[in-house]
């Protein structure tokens, strides 16, 4: 039976593991469209914009709410 040595899981990532290869040019994509966002939110002082805490407090508390509710529900299906 051949069986492959096992490499390190560093070389893995350095050198293309399983995923890299694949999602390359997507990261590189990703990561110029929020280099270009956060310089344009930087240069515009228009585009600042204050935002309450408020508002993520009610959706966080509707959202574990919601979520409390689902979770109750999937485990009575079993």
């Amino acid at each position: 039976m051949w069986t492959e040595k096992p490499r390190s899981w560093l070389l893995t990532v350095i050198f293309g593991g399983v995923a890299l290869p694949k999602i390359w040019l997507r990261s590189i994509v990703v990561t110029l469209v929020s280099v270009v966002v956060v310089v344009i939110y930087e240069e515009v002082p228009h585009l600042h914009v204050s935002v309450s805490a408020v508002l993520f407090s009610l959706t966080g508390f509707a959202l574990g709410i919601f979520l409390g509710f689902r979770n109750n529900t999937a485990y009575d299906c079993f």
